[in-house]
Parts: structure tokens; sequence; C-alpha cells
């Protein structure tokens, strides 16, 4: 083979090289035009994220603002009503222990009745 056949075959391979560099680059274009398609789906919908995070934030301190101070009051409420609630059980138990103590008097007198009237 000649030298101008080898420089033949040598551009007719360059040739198909560069025709398989420009279908993958036609490929990778097509992939990259999806890809900047998705990303502008994407800030589309962070910005619709962040206006709905920005109301609900709003939202938060809106009904901070308007009940905070209700549910201060219910919470302090709540606290009152259980400090009440243990002093009762407290008393209660003590109640329950003189009771207790008034069972076994009444059991020993009515044996002591018995004694007696027998």
């Amino acid at each position: 083979m000649n030298n101008e056949e080898k420089i033949l075959e040598l551009l007719e391979r360059m040739q198909g090289d560069i025709s398989d560099l420009k279908t993958g680059q036609a490929e990778t274009n097509v992939r990259l035009d999806k890809m900047e398609a998705n990303l502008a789906k994407l800030e589309a919908d962070m910005v619709i994220v962040k206006e709905d995070l920005r109301f609900t934030k709003d939202t938060a301190i809106i009904m901070e603002n308007d009940y905070g101070d209700q549910l201060k009051g219910m919470w302090d409420a709540y606290s009152a009503v259980k400090d009440k609630l243990d002093e009762h059980s407290v008393t209660l138990s003590r109640i329950e222990l003189k009771l207790d103590n008034l069972e076994i008097r009444v059991g020993v007198h009515d044996f002591q009745l018995k004694a007696i009237n027998t």
C-alpha cells in the first residue's frame, strides 16, 4: 500500500471518528437540554416551597400573637388545678388513714361491748 492509500485510509477513519463524535455530542446535548428543563422545574418548585414556608412562618407568628396569651393562661390554669388536685390527694390519703384507724377502734369497741353484754 502506497502513501496516498494510507493517507486516504487514515482520513476515512478520521471522518468516521468525527462522525461518531458528532453523534455523541448530539446525544449529550439532548441529555443536557433535559437536565436544564428539569433544573428549571426544580427552581420553580423551590420558589413555591419558599412561598409556602414563608406563609407557614407568618401563620405561626400570627397564631402565637393571637393565641399565645390564651395558651399561657390555660397552662397556668392547668398548673393551678393540678396543684390543687395534688393537695386534695394528700388530704384524701390522710382522711383514708384516719378512717382506717376509726374502723379499727370501732372493731375494738364492738368486741368490748360484746364482752360486756355477755
